[in-house]
């Protein structure tokens, strides 16, 4: 099961499973699995232990195909509107909320921990952008930084099991560098 991180990230999290499960799963298993017609299956078939009601493991189909999951969509996401923010300074109006370190310039400073979009946006880029290794975000080119996040989410999300999902597969902290 899918650990929730954030409210309402567990809901969409079990519909893009379910979605993903629909689309590239195992079709075979899928209309076999509710022929319960003593016609269609032999009587031995025809008791319904624990396979039955087990689905289809969704991480080796996130992984085959190169879905992110929906908490590092998020993460992604969030990432790259950052990114655009400082490099093309626009819309101004959200790039004066960041202040960039005088120390170093691919750290930005918080100035009140909170719920809202700079905050998050702030921890989100913090931790993320050592592990990128870009010198400047102003010379860096946008698809570059978005090949390499997507590599690295992907990375995080295959870790750990290769079946089933785990909390660490959505912590950024464990995010090894590409």
């Amino acid at each position: 099961a899918v650990v929730s991180t954030e409210s309402g990230h567990y809901g969409r999290g079990m519909s893009q499973k379910q979605c993903v499960r629909f689309l590239f799963g195992n079709k075979e298993v899928f209309v076999n699995k509710f022929r319960t017609c003593a016609r269609s299956r032999p009587i031995k078939n025809q008791l319904l232990g624990e396979d039955f009601y087990s689905r289809e493991h969704t991480k080796p189909l996130f992984t085959e195909h190169e879905i992110l999951s929906f908490m590092n969509l998020y993460t992604y996401h969030t990432y790259m509107e950052i990114f655009k923010i400082l490099k093309f300074r626009d819309p101004l109006v959200i790039y004066e909320q960041f202040k960039v370190s005088n120390r170093k310039s691919n750290l930005l400073i918080s100035t009140f921990p909170a719920k809202h979009f700079v905050s998050r946006s702030t921890s989100i880029w913090n931790t993320i952008t050592p592990k990128l290794k870009f010198i400047d975000h102003c010379s860096t080119k946008t698809a570059f930084v978005k090949h390499s996040l997507k590599n690295l989410l992907l990375s995080l999300q295959s870790s750990v099991s290769p079946i089933s999902w785990n909390s660490d597969n959505f912590n950024m902290d464990k995010i090894s560098s590409c």
